[in-house]
């Protein structure tokens, strides 16, 4: 338990009416709405207030400015990635087309030796034949 502080009945009102009183001398000092200080005080809130909106605002659009160049960048470069596969591509169905037109040519070279073989084995047949009958009679 706390000590005894010496401190009466009255002497504990008297402090409790002095510290009202002095809450009541301070509500009463407080300056009016309608002073010119807290008029200025008021305006200079509302000044800075709208100053951090604005400034709010600019960085707002600042980002946003940000954001669309780095899309346009993207896309950019998308859009150049995507050329760059249609013209790989073109250049390789143009060698694929090189291979298929090589692959004909190679196949026409082939049949040709063979109807030039055939056209040999033919000949020495035919050859042969007629040897053969020559030596009949």
């Amino acid at each position: 338990m706390s000590e005894f502080d010496g401190n009466s009945l009255s002497k504990r009102l008297q402090d409790s009416k002095r510290a009202k009183q002095a809450r009541l001398q301070r509500a009463t000092q407080a300056p009016k709405i309608d002073d010119p200080v807290v008029v200025a005080r008021k305006a200079a809130e509302r000044a800075s207030a709208l100053a951090r909106q604005v400034e709010m605002a600019e960085r707002k659009e600042a980002k946003a400015a940000a954001a669309r160049e780095r899309a346009a960048r993207e896309a950019a470069e998308k859009a150049e990635q995507v050329e760059r596969a249609e013209r790989n591509a073109r250049m390789e169905a143009m060698a694929q087309a090189e291979q298929v037109e090589l692959a004909k040519i190679a196949a026409q070279a082939a049949d040709e030796q063979k109807a030039a073989l055939a056209a040999d084995q033919k000949a020495a047949r035919d050859a042969r034949y007629a040897a053969r009958k020559l030596r009949q009679r």
